[in-house]
């Protein structure tokens, strides 16, 4: 019965709004990890209180757009709960933002790492490159894998011959 929107309850047709409304308690479900109204009896009080507006007691910490959010699939006015293609754009906006969140993180901890010593030669800035000629004189193009044997993450100096 707490999957069941209160329209529903009150005899309306059953709609795409009304699993807009199981998806909202679904979604307090998640944030919990226990039944809605596992604590009470599923009998007539509670559907009356449902349609009265009772919904499962948000606990805190819980982010408060997921929050927002939860509650409009809950509204008692179907027209005011979000659309399925709503919910997929806000979810896909949610998973980006979840994502750059963890890039960021994970640069965190990139630039806490030791410092990486390049080879003096090296070079990692655009420059002219005047050897081209001299290479096309020596070598034949070709898609050989050249290994490195001076590659520091080689712990076994090992080379697999292709």
């Amino acid at each position: 019965m707490p999957y069941i929107a209160p329209e529903v309850l009150r005899g309306k047709p059953y709609t795409k709004a009304a699993d807009i409304y199981s998806l909202g308690i679904i979604m307090w479900e998640m944030t919990l990890g226990v039944p809605a109204f596992h604590n009470i009896p599923h009998d007539f009080d509670l559907s009356l209180n449902i349609c009265e507006g009772t919904r499962p007691k948000i606990i805190e910490g819980i982010m408060p757009e997921y929050v927002e959010l939860m509650k409009r699939c809950w509204d008692n006015v179907p027209e005011k709960k979000p659309t399925a293609n709503e919910l997929a754009i806000i979810f896909r906006q949610w998973d980006v933002k979840y994502q750059l969140k963890e890039m960021k993180q994970k640069e965190y901890l990139f630039l806490n790492e030791p410092e990486i010593k390049c080879h003096p030669k090296s070079c990692y800035t655009s420059r002219k490159f005047d050897d081209s000629a001299k290479l096309n004189d020596i070598y034949e193009p070709s898609n050989k894998i050249l290994v490195d044997n001076n590659d520091s993450h080689d712990e076994t100096g090992e080379i697999e011959h292709i």
